[in-house]
């Protein structure tokens, strides 16, 4: 009970305690908002940023690559197939046999490398995340000391919230002043 009692009073203090200090500022506008704790959603984050953007066009240009290096392999194996069933009639059913399940095992392994495939494209777009969300944090630290915060809450584990602590398109529009696509070479720091 206490540790509840303990949860709504900073919950209390983040909003209106923020909210106290915004009001001080004649000039003071939403996205002045001050609050010690703001939320995020990081999939909006990822997903709206120039950034971001760039990072899953790649993924899904490899995407697009490997789609259709699979349907080249599936039109292929079909004609393989096709021309086995057709000339079955004529071979010696031993003779047939090797070729089925040299067929097979072709299938089995070209199979095996697209999904191998397809698992480094996955762990692609994890590593292009997780880098994303690595560069971004001093984008985010800036925008979380300036509006006096002590923590940012990624807003997917939130139940309930005030929209004005949700720093998200905030974060978008600073990430994509500061880095654009990511594609720029960083500025030397002295």
């Amino acid at each position: 009970m206490r540790k509840l009692a303990v949860a709504i009073g900073v919950g209390w203090l983040a909003l209106f305690g923020g909210q106290a200090a915004a009001q001080d500022s004649a000039s003071a506008t939403v996205s002045e908002f001050r609050s010690l704790i703001l939320t995020i959603n990081l999939d909006q984050l990822f997903v709206q940023t120039l950034y971001g953007q760039r990072i899953r066009d790649e993924i899904d240009l490899q995407a697009k690559a490997l789609e259709a290096e699979n349907r080249a392999f599936a039109d292929e194996l079909q004609a393989e197939e096709r021309s086995l069933t057709e000339r079955r009639p004529t071979m010696d059913p031993a003779d047939f046999r090797i070729e089925a399940d040299a067929f097979d095992a072709r299938v089995q392994a070209i199979r095996q490398s697209q999904d191998e495939k397809e698992q480094a494209l996955q762990s692609s777009l994890t590593r292009g995340r997780e880098e994303f969300l690595s560069v971004v944090q001093g984008v985010l630290a800036e925008i979380m000391i300036s509006r006096g915060a002590v923590v940012i809450i990624d807003r997917r584990n939130i139940v309930m919230q005030a929209d004005l602590i949700d720093i998200t398109a905030a974060a978008i529009a600073a990430i994509d002043a500061k880095l654009g696509d990511g594609t720029a070479p960083e500025p030397a720091s002295n």
